[in-house]
């Protein structure tokens, strides 16, 4: 779906900032700003360790909201599951990225419940 979105002959603007700032001006804007040494971390939940974003997590999850108009979080819906009520909230962008990433170096966020340790 990016490389189609890509592909469309619509530019996708990305402005490079130093600012710390990591965002896209709105959905499906096709206009994001990364800034590549931000050293955003966030607590991996599986090892309660914190581990800084890299660079390439931080310019696909922008791209997805940008280019594709994912959200962080979806509506969450619930479900009776062997007469349980479970909730289930998607994380839309958190999978189109992690998606991508397991491409590349094999790294999944998983969800977006993650906190950042820095100002993010």
């Amino acid at each position: 779906m990016l490389q189609q979105s890509i592909a469309s002959g619509h530019p996708t603007t990305i402005i490079l900032n130093d600012a710390g700032a990591n965002a896209a001006s709105g959905y499906y804007s096709r206009v994001l700003t990364v800034d590549l040494y931000s050293n955003h971390q966030f607590l991996n939940l599986a090892t309660s360790n914190l581990k800084a974003f890299t660079g390439t997590r931080l310019l696909a999850h922008e791209l997805g909201h940008a280019v594709l108009g994912k959200r962080d979080v979806g509506m969450s819906i619930s479900v009776n599951v062997m007469g349980a009520i479970k909730t289930i909230t998607p994380y839309p962008n958190v999978k189109f990225t992690d998606g991508i990433m397991k491409g590349i170096n094999g790294s999944v966020r998983g969800k977006y419940s993650n906190f950042c340790a820095q100002e993010c």
